[in-house]
């Protein structure tokens, strides 16, 4: 139970802080409106490649973004949404959980 309370409490802080990934320097320079479907994609591959590098964080915050922006941009991706994307997810929670 202390993990997950440890786990929700990162999601929280990360959720809550501005991001410093390519990501949100795009956001913030460009209207949100111009994301499209690759992005949501690419958020989802480096949520992936950050969590097999050991970059937990980076990797929670792309699972976040695209959590929050997969279905405004690639409403295709509702399936992967709730099911993949959400597997890797947990699979990333019992990463940081276990260290």
């Amino acid at each position: 139970m202390g993990r997950l309370v440890i786990l929700l409490a990162a999601i929280s802080t990360i959720a809550s802080t501005p991001a410093k990934t390519a990501l949100a320097q795009k956001s913030a320079t460009t209207p949100a409106w111009t994301y499209t479907a690759e992005d949501v994609s690419h958020a989802l591959d480096k949520a992936e490649e950050y969590k097999r590098e050991g970059k937990y964080a980076q990797a929670l915050e792309r699972q976040i973004w695209f959590h929050k922006n997969a279905l405004k941009y690639a409403p295709a991706m509702r399936g992967v949404r709730l099911s993949f994307a959400l597997g890797v997810w947990i699979e990333l929670g019992q990463v940081i959980c276990r260290a």
